[in-house]
């Protein structure tokens, strides 16, 4: 008779294997975006298909600050990255690493110094 670790393997990846693992729910957990930069950032969220946007798809985070924001509670597939370089409240501003909200072209980073 195989061991009871066995089994509970075997379980385990039939269930997996129907999906039914998959698609259960995950307990509340938060996300939180810190921007330890001495400017202010716009980080971007781009679910990936099917799945859900989170705060907008992005927002505007002031420098030496951050921000949380409740996960979903299901499987979640996308991307956040930091944007600089936006001005707050023109949809038609480019954001050097990623497009603004509006989805402008993006230009290049400006250069920093101590």
């Amino acid at each position: 008779m195989a061991s009871p670790n066995k089994l509970l393997l075997l379980l385990a990846t039939s269930l997996l294997g129907c999906g039914l693992l998959a698609a259960a729910d995950y307990a509340p957990m938060t996300l939180t975006v810190v921007n330890n930069c001495p400017f202010p950032v716009w980080p971007g969220i781009q679910a990936n298909s099917g799945h859900d946007v989170l705060e907008g798809g992005g927002f505007f985070l002031p420098a030496l600050s951050h921000k949380s924001f409740p996960a979903p509670s299901h499987p979640w597939s996308g991307r956040i990255w930091a944007r600089t370089g936006c001005a707050a409240g023109d949809s038609s501003a480019a954001a050097a690493g990623g497009s603004s909200a509006a989805g402008s072209a993006a230009r290049r980073p400006r250069r920093w110094r101590s």
